[in-house]
């Protein structure tokens, strides 16, 4: 039994070892081609610019080459660190220079081919200016809705009073002036405070001071 045990390890050795050289010779005879989805950062001032849209997080690559080069570059990839594109002056720049990228990628690749698969994502460089602007929220006292014979006997509390919006200048100077804060409930009689969640035009690359206000006032019988 243990004869044939022996005879079965030998076989599997000597089938890796074989498919092993197989493999070895079939990489390194012509050129082969891999293609790679490599990781892409863009550095820009943040703090005075807000892209237009997504920016690409990884370009598609063809990367071409003879060997066990190519194989352990692309196995060495998958650790790799995002190459840099430096955009130096965001409100003119339109396209992103493939020349430029194509150049930070290749640097990364010595000694093999690089090409990129597709340009779909050259267009996709688009900077407003970043500004920011403090609206007013104002209480809707008209529309607040008590139970007969019940009146406000305090002063209306709301905190906070204010709403700061920051994003790309296009998006804020569409945003509201003054934002209305309403009281949902009917029919009040008791001491009311509450967190009301503002009713606020949304986007994705608006940021909020906050999303939601502390609103009490004291109610009496008549």
């Amino acid at each position: 039994m243990d004869g044939k045990s022996n005879q079965v390890k030998v076989f599997v050795v000597c089938l890796v070892t074989a498919a092993f050289i197989w493999l070895m010779d079939a990489i390194n005879t012509g050129v082969h081609t891999i293609k790679i989805n490599y990781p892409v950062k863009f550095a820009y001032d943040d703090s005075l610019y807000f892209p237009q849209g997504e920016l690409p997080e990884v370009v598609a690559i063809n990367v071409s080459g003879k060997g066990w080069g190519l194989l352990s570059r692309y196995l060495k990839s998958f650790s790799d660190t995002p190459v840099y594109y430096s955009v130096s002056n965001p409100l003119k720049a339109t396209r992103i220079d493939s020349i430029q990228l194509k150049e930070r990628i290749a640097e990364r690749f010595e000694g093999l081919n690089v090409q990129f698969a597709g340009n779909e994502w050259e267009d996709r460089l688009k900077f407003d200016v970043k500004t920011y602007k403090v609206v007013p929220l104002k209480i809707d006292s008209a529309g607040i809705v008590l139970a007969p014979g019940y009146s406000i006997t305090s002063y209306i509390n709301m905190s906070p009073s204010l709403l700061s919006v920051e994003g790309p200048a296009t998006l804020v100077k569409q945003f509201p002036d003054s934002v209305v804060v309403r009281i949902p409930e009917t029919g009040i009689r008791t001491n009311y405070e509450s967190d009301l969640r503002l009713d606020l035009p949304r986007a994705p690359a608006l940021k909020l001071s906050h999303e939601s206000v502390y609103v009490s006032f004291e109610v009496s019988q008549i």
